[in-house]
């Protein structure tokens, strides 16, 4: 199965598991996007009864781009084309809700 050899600490155990399963950092910053997306998008829907799509895509993207960047300071978690993948979504998400002209 999975050997870990010659581990000290939990930082060369995480930047391992990085190495043999190189999607699992970006699956987890997809599941904190989608998470965050939706999940405030729903809870404004209830409580307001309508929800800024936009604005919420936004604050997804700016939440993964700066969690990816946190990544990306320990070398071998996350490669600089995902980070650069979250970054153009942000960027794309932030002018649609600045573009958007909703008033909510």
């Amino acid at each position: 199965m999975y050997n870990i050899t010659n581990s000290t600490d939990i930082t060369e155990v995480i930047v391992s598991i990085a190495e043999n399963v190189p999607s699992l950092f970006p699956m987890l910053l997809l599941f904190i996007y989608a998470t965050i997306t939706l999940g405030g998008a729903f809870a404004n829907q209830r409580r307001v009864g309508f929800t800024n799509i936009p604005m919420w895509l936004s604050i997804g993207g700016l939440v993964t781009t700066t969690s990816a960047f946190i990544l990306f300071i320990v070398d071998g978690l996350i490669s600089l084309a995902w980070v650069g993948v979250f970054v153009a979504v942000t960027l794309f998400s932030v002018l649609w809700f600045f573009f958007s002209g909703e008033d909510n």
